[in-house]
């Protein structure tokens, strides 16, 4: 199905948040690069890679060793 294979794809890809504002990707679709920004309120994460719309994610949760981003259609789990 169109889902399963969506989360075949994200769970090989790896994001590294950076403390300055910068992130990078490295998905099968190659490498990518952008900005992040948190709310002030700390509960939506807003990425924007080169060359595309910003995404809204709002945080589920969040430890040293998982974050958890929902999308609006499905939660998304991040392992540090």
């Amino acid at each position: 199905s169109e889902v399963n294979t969506a989360w075949e794809r994200i769970k090989v890809m790896t994001i590294e948040f950076k403390a300055e504002g910068t992130f990078e990707s490295l998905t099968p679709q190659g490498e990518q690069k952008g900005k992040w920004t948190l709310s002030a309120d700390n509960q939506q994460l807003t990425t924007q890679r080169e060359g595309a719309p910003a995404r809204n994610f709002k945080i589920v949760k969040i430890t040293k060793d998982e974050l958890v981003l929902d999308t609006g259609q499905q939660q998304i789990p991040v392992l540090a």
